[in-house]
């Protein structure tokens, strides 16, 4: 009877929310809760979704979002779960529903796609041109980076991806600031390690890169329709961008604090420079990072 009782006061409780609604307010999650063991996300726009399990593989499971915008967040490194612990399990990453939108960050021609030391797509551009996000979420890096990227934007959404826009001649958004599917967020350019105007475009789910064209339609500038993207977490830690890139020393400089400005670990550049992490380093000395 308490069963019950329980699942009717969650019923009267989603009753006053409505499924398909989107407020002005990007929302976020307030609550997770089960009602004949299907778990229920309750968002702050009084919108709710299931958490779907279609499949019959149970190593299958749903991306937990309940601590996104929390958990691994930093906006003065590329990647945020260097040396995490892995694991083998495989997760759905919902791609589109009531809550989440999509919009093609910009659409021009092809030059590179993903595949053999290059992890996003590169589609070209003229100077200036808008740059829009590609799904709701929260921006967590927006400023130049040295490892090759130029002036990059790394948006992290609330479907569990993060997208990366490099190389823009400018950037209009700050860590922290929320964004919506399509509004634009930088100037397309040539920053950083590129030879030519262009968009560099990534798509990573826990810095791991994941190949856009799996998903997304360039030419119709959609999701592909029925696609179901499963993703692990069980990978090797990220490399920067470009053959090689180097650091000059300066006063006050460490490994610690390198390893962090370039997004990459004390062990990666220690192994890269053949040196010791317990060496001082002297400055004017060029430091290997990718």
């Amino acid at each position: 009877m308490r069963f019950r009782l329980k699942n009717v006061f969650y019923l009267l409780i989603l009753s006053l929310f409505s499924k398909h609604s989107f407020s002005q307010e990007l929302p976020y999650i307030l609550d997770t809760i089960t009602v004949n063991s299907e778990k229920i996300l309750i968002y702050s726009n009084k919108t709710w979704s299931y958490i779907s399990q279609p499949y019959t593989d149970t190593t299958i499971l749903a991306v937990d979002t309940t601590n996104l915008f929390v958990s691994n967040w930093t906006s003065n490194q590329i990647f945020a779960y260097l040396g995490e612990k892995q694991t083998g399990n495989k997760f759905e990453i919902e791609l589109l529903d009531s809550n989440k939108f999509f919009a093609l960050p910009f659409y021009g021609k092809i030059y590179r796609g993903y595949g053999r030391g290059h992890d996003g797509v590169d589609i070209g551009l003229k100077k200036g041109d808008s740059i829009k996000v590609a799904f709701n979420g929260k921006v967590r890096y927006a400023t130049y980076n040295r490892g090759g990227y130029g002036n990059l934007i790394i948006v992290r959404h609330f479907n569990g991806l993060e997208t990366y826009y490099a190389h823009l001649s400018k950037i209009l958004v700050e860590p922290d600031q929320l964004v919506r599917a399509g509004d634009i967020i930088g100037l397309g350019g040539s920053t950083g390690r590129s030879l030519a105007h262009h968009l560099h475009f990534e798509v990573r789910y826990r810095d791991k890169p994941l190949d856009p064209f799996r998903f997304i339609d360039f030419e119709q500038k959609s999701i592909i329709s029925g696609y179901k993207l499963i993703v692990t977490n069980n990978k090797s830690e990220p490399r920067l961008a470009g053959k090689f890139s180097y650091h000059k020393v300066r006063k006050g400089d460490s490994l610690l604090k390198i390893a962090k400005k370039y997004g990459t670990t004390i062990e990666e550049l220690c192994r890269l420079n053949g040196i010791s992490e317990k060496k001082p380093l002297k400055r004017g000395t060029k430091i290997r990072i990718a």
